[in-house]
């Protein structure tokens, strides 16, 4: 499991290809779910720790006048079940647009796609997290950079992966990751400030 865990969340980084043909493995569903739990049951008790712990700004006004520190509060209880809920409504969203482009998605598959698509870009924004908010670098406009090339390059995998998984040409891979990456933003960046 080990090997398999390094092969696919890692692998991604220099054959991105390789990483996705390794669905239909065994364990490959049981490390993808651990990959998605890890990537939302650890933020709130990093980045949007951090987030709290360190009084950082944020970038869009608050509804109704609320105050930043106690919605940072309650941003640590709700982020991850908010954050499970969303992406599966993604994977729903994306297997719903595909299979009215005629492709033929599962929900297992494009929900493995974007537990490994979705993690490694992530890890690497996370870690930056941990190191820019609590020197006091943090500034949201610099986490916003941050956050969205991590985005582009979880959309650009999801679109290798849709690509390898189901054969497609770049222009119908590229439509489905633009989707993923549309509502994440919506979802993560709108709704969760």
């Amino acid at each position: 499991m080990g090997r398999l865990a390094v092969e696919m969340a890692f692998g991604v980084l220099w054959a991105p290809h390789h990483a996705f043909r390794q669905f239909g493995r065994p364990g490959v569903l049981a490390l993808c779910v651990g990959l998605f739990l890890a990537r939302w049951l650890v933020t709130p008790l990093t980045t949007v720790r951090n987030l709290y712990l360190y009084q950082s700004p944020i970038l869009l006004p608050l509804p109704l006048g609320s105050d930043v520190q106690a919605y940072r509060f309650w941003e640590q209880v709700w982020y991850a079940p908010y954050g499970l809920a969303f992406m599966l409504a993604i994977v729903w969203a994306v297997v719903a647009f595909a299979r009215r482009l005629g492709i033929g998605a599962r929900f297992r598959d494009v929900f493995e796609l974007m537990a490994v698509a979705y993690f490694t870009p992530w890890a690497f924004s996370a870690a930056a997290d941990c190191v820019i908010i609590p020197a006091g670098w943090i500034m949201p406009y610099s986490m916003v950079v941050i956050h969205l090339a991590a985005l582009g390059w979880s959309s650009a995998l999801l679109a290798v992966g849709l690509a390898e998984r189901y054969h497609l040409a770049p222009g119908p891979a590229l439509r489905l990751s633009a989707l993923a990456g549309a509502l994440f933003l919506i979802f993560g960046a709108v709704v969760m400030r």
